[in-house]
C-alpha cells in the first residue's frame, strides 16, 4: 500500500490524534476473576497478557446508523502533576453523539460519582451539536480528532466542527467553563474537508513531564493536520497566512501563525505530533518528495527547532508508509513513533514496522521489541512506573507471535526506563480474556468497526482503551472500555460458573413470546458469553450471545399459539453452564384463525338479503379480548364493521354473523378479523342466488 493510499484508507476509518504520554484512573468495575477467597496458581508465561475488560458506564452510541462515531482521544489531567494538585476527570473526545441516554455531542468526561460519561461543565451543547450521526464514505465527519490538556484547567481542541456559536472554525479552547475561539480559526476548503483534511492533532509546546516549566500563560498551542490557511475574519470566508499542514496559536495575542521559512507542498497530511527540549516533532503521510517549510527529503517524519526555525529530517526519516501516533517516555523522555512504515531509511528490511524509538541524543532509530508485525499503529502510551508500553491499532491488527490481535498490543521491558538502553528488548504480547484477543466489531466496504483510536495507561496495570468497536473480549462494549489484568484460571485450579439469572418474565405476542430477565450478580470465573433460554412445555431452547444487542432477551418465533409455556434461564461462561433460573410466568404466542364460514340466501318473509357466518380459534388471546371483522365487498375497498365487534369466548373461540341486502346475494364478499392491529387469515365467500 503506498503512502496516499495509506493516508485515505486511514480518514475514511478516521485519523486519530496522539499527544505526550498519560496516566490515569477511571473507575469501573469488572468482572471478577476466580470465587471469593481462591486464588489462581502462577501461570507459565505465554505470549498474551490475560485480564477482564468493562465498559465504562454505558459507552458510546453502537448503532448501524452511527457507523462513524469514534472515541479518537482519552486522556487525564493526573498525567501532567505540574497542571494542577488534583488529577480532575477523563476526558473524551471523537465523532460520537450520546452515551446511553445522555447527549454528549463529540467531547465530555466521566463522572466517579454517577458512574457514566457527561457533558463538560456547564457545556450543555458539546461540539456540533447540529452535525449527522452518521456520514457516507467520503464526506464530512463532524467532531474532535485531536485534544490535548493546558494550564487552568484549558482543553484544546482541533479537528471538524464550527460549534455552537459557528464561530470556533476547527480548533477550539475549552477554559473550564465554556467553550472560547482561538483567534478566527483554521480554514479548511470543502473539497479539502471532504477529503477528509481536518485538524489531526493538537499538542502543548511545554514540557509537562519533569516539571521543566511552570508558567503556561506563554505556551504556544500547536495544530496539525491537512488545512493549509488559518481564517482572516470569523466567517472564514477568505483564507489568512499560509500554513501548509502546521500552525503554532500564540496566547499572548490571540493569532496563529505559519511555521519555518518556504512554502509546503499540499498533497499530504500530519497526523501526529510531539514537543520535547524545544523541539517540536510531527509525522504523517509525508514523501521524501514533499515539501515543508521549503524543506525535502523529510519522509514520514520531521523535528522543527525554535533556535533553528526550520524543519529537519530525523536521521534519514521512515519509508514505505505513515507515522499517526508519537508519545514522549516519562522517564527517558526519548521519542517513539507508531504508524504503517516498514524501517528507517539505510536499515534493514522491515527492521522496526509500525513502531520505532527516537533518541535525540545520538539521532539514532532503535528497533521496539519483537514478535510484532503490521502492527497499523494508531495511539501510544506508557504505564506510570514506565515499563510498559501500549499501542492501539487499526482493524485486525498488530500481528504478535504470528496471532492476530485484534487491536491491541504491549511490550513490558525493563530497557523502557533505562537511560542508557538504545534498542528495547523483550517479546510484544496481546492482550486475551475469556478466550478472546482484542477486540471486534462489523466492517463494510467503507467502514471498519473494529479499531483502537486510543489508549489511556492506568494505575495497576490497567488500560483504557477507545475506537471503533462493538465487544472488547467476551464483553460489550460500545466504544470505550477499560482492562484490568488478572491470573488466567488454570485448568487444575477450581473455576466457577455464573450465578443465577433473576426475574425472568415471559410476554406473549403474534406468533411469539420473548423473554426477558436481569444477570445474575455473580459473574463467575470468566465473563458471561451466551445465556440459554428453555421452554417448558416442549423443551425447545432459544441463544443469546454477548453480541447480541438485547443480551438479556430472546424471543421464540416457533411455539404453538394457545399452549401456555413457562421459561428457565442459565448463563455461560468460560466454566460452564450456571444454573437454572425459577421460572418464569404462563406466556403463549397469540394467533388468530377462520376455520369455519357460511353463506345463506334468506327468505323474503325473514326480511330477504344474504346472511354471512363466520368462526375461529384465538389462541394465546385472554377471554374478552375484542375482535374486529373487516369486510371488502366486490372490487370496494376493505371496510371495519365496529358496529359488530365480538370477543373471545371462554373456549378462546369466536363466531360472527351479519346480514347483507338482496342487491348483494351474488356479489363475492371477503371477510377477515383483526385484533390490536393483527389480521387473521383473509376467507372469500362466494355468492348466492
Amino acid at each position: 500500500m503506498s503512502s496516499r493510499t495509506a493516508a485515505t484508507r486511514r480518514w475514511l476509518i478516521g485519523a486519530t490524534s496522539l499527544a505526550v504520554v498519560v496516566t490515569g484512573a477511571l473507575a469501573v468495575s469488572s468482572p471478577a476473576s476466580s470465587a471469593p477467597g481462591v486464588s489462581a496458581k502462577k501461570a507459565t508465561p505465554k505470549a498474551y497478557v490475560y485480564g477482564n475488560w468493562a465498559q465504562p458506564g454505558s459507552g458510546f452510541t453502537t448503532g448501524s446508523d452511527d457507523t462513524m462515531s469514534q472515541v479518537y482521544q482519552l486522556t487525564w489531567r493526573g498525567a501532567f502533576p505540574d497542571l494542577d494538585d488534583t488529577p480532575g476527570p477523563v476526558y473524551v473526545a471523537g465523532t460520537f453523539i450520546t452515551s446511553g441516554a445522555t447527549t454528549i455531542n463529540r467531547v465530555g468526561q466521566w463522572d466517579d460519582t454517577t458512574q457514566s460519561w457527561v457533558t463538560l461543565p456547564g457545556d450543555d451543547t458539546g461540539i456540533a451539536p447540529g452535525a449527522p450521526r452518521s456520514v457516507a464514505s467520503g464526506a464530512t465527519n463532524p467532531g474532535l480528532y485531536g485534544m490535548v490538556l493546558g494550564g487552568d484547567d484549558s482543553l484544546y481542541a482541533g479537528g471538524d466542527f464550527w460549534g455552537s456559536d459557528d464561530s470556533l472554525n476547527n480548533v477550539g479552547q475549552w477554559n473550564g467553563s465554556n467553550w472560547v475561539r482561538m483567534g478566527n480559526g483554521l480554514y479548511i476548503s470543502s473539497a479539502d474537508r471532504t477529503a477528509g483534511e481536518v485538524v489531526q492533532d493538537m499538542v502543548m509546546g511545554n514540557d509537562f513531564i519533569g516539571g521543566d516549566d511552570v508558567n503556561y500563560a506563554d505556551d504556544t498551542v500547536y495544530a496539525v493536520g491537512g488545512f493549509d490557511y488559518t481564517c482572516s475574519t470569523l466567517s472564514c470566508g477568505a483564507t489568512g497566512r499560509n500554513t501548509s499542514r502546521i500552525a503554532q496559536y500564540s496566547q499572548a495575542d490571540d493569532t496563529w501563525y505559519g511555521m519555518g521559512v518556504g512554502t509546503s507542498s499540499n498533497n499530504f497530511q500530519l497526523y501526529a505530533g510531539a514537543y520535547l527540549d524545544d523541539t517540536l516533532y510531527v509525522g504523517g503521510d509525508i514523501l521524501s518528495s514533499d515539501t515543508l517549510g521549503g524543506r525535502t527529503g523529510l519522509a514520514a517524519v520531521a523535528q522543527w527547532r525554535e533556535s533553528d526555525d526550520t524543519w529537519l529530517p530525523l536521521g534519514g526519516g521512515l519509508t514505505d508508509g505513515n507515522v499517526f501516533a508519537m508519545a514522549v517516555h516519562p522517564i527517558t523522555k526519548d521519542l517513539y513513533v507508531g504508524g504503517t512504515f516498514d524501517q528507517p531509511t539505510g536499515y534493514p528490511a522491515d527492521s522496526m514496522l509500525g513502531i520505532a524509538k527516537w533518541d535525540y541524543t545520538d539521532d539514532t532509530w532503535y528497533a521496539v521489541g519483537t514478535g510484532l508485525t503490521g502492527p497499523n499503529t494508531d495511539d501510544i502510551a506508557f504505564s506510570a512506573d514506565g515499563t510498559t508500553m501500549y499501542i492501539g491499532s487499526w482493524d485486525t491488527a498488530p500481528t504478535v507471535g504470528g496471532v492476530t490481535a485484534n487491536g491491541v498490543a504491549t511490550l513490558t521491558s525493563t530497557d523502557f526506563d533505562d537511560t542508557t538502553a538504545t534498542s528495547i528488548s523483550g517479546a510484544w504480547d496481546y492482550v486475551k480474556s475469556a478466550g478472546v484477543i482484542g477486540v471486534s466489531g462489523p466492517s463494510n466496504n467503507t467502514i471498519n468497526q473494529k479499531s483502537v483510536r486510543a489508549v489511556l495507561a492506568q494505575p495497576s496495570n490497567t488500560l483504557a482503551i477507545g475506537g471503533n468497536f462493538s465487544s472488547a473480549g467476551a464483553v460489550s462494549a460500545g466504544r470505550v472500555a477499560v482492562f484490568t489484568p488478572g491470573p488466567e484460571p488454570s485448568p487444575y485450579d477450581p473455576v466457577y460458573p455464573a450465578g443465577v439469572p433473576t426475574d425472568v418474565v415471559a410476554t406473549g405476542g403474534w406468533n411469539k413470546v420473548t423473554v426477558d430477565w436481569k444477570a445474575p450478580t455473580y459473574t463467575g470465573s470468566y465473563p458471561i458469553t451466551y445465556y440459554l433460554v428453555t421452554a417448558s412445555p416442549s423443551g425447545r431452547s432459544c441463544l443469546s450471545k454477548f453480541t447480541d444487542t438485547n443480551f438479556t432477551q430472546c424471543t421464540y418465533t416457533s411455539l404453538t399459539p394457545g399452549t401456555r409455556y413457562t421459561f428457565t434461564v442459565q448463563a455461560l461462561n468460560g466454566a460452564g453452564w450456571g444454573e437454572e433460573s425459577a421460572s418464569s410466568n404462563v406466556a403463549s404466542p397469540q394467533n388468530l384463525k377462520i376455520t369455519s364460514y357460511s353463506r345463506k340466501k334468506l327468505f323474503i318473509l325473514f326480511g330477504g338479503g344474504t346472511e354471512v357466518t363466520a368462526g375461529g380459534i384465538a389462541p394465546g388471546f385472554p377471554v374478552g379480548t375484542k375482535i374486529i371483522p373487516w369486510v371488502k365487498v366486490g372490487d370496494k375497498e376493505w371496510e371495519s364493521s365496529p358496529n359488530s365487534t365480538l370477543a373471545v369466548d371462554v373456549f378462546g373461540k369466536f363466531t360472527w354473523k351479519r346480514k347483507f341486502s338482496r342487491k348483494l346475494n351474488s356479489t363475492p364478499l371477503m371477510v377477515k378479523f383483526e385484533i390490536g392491529g393483527n389480521f387473521s387469515n383473509t376467507v372469500k365467500i362466494p355468492g348466492v342466488r
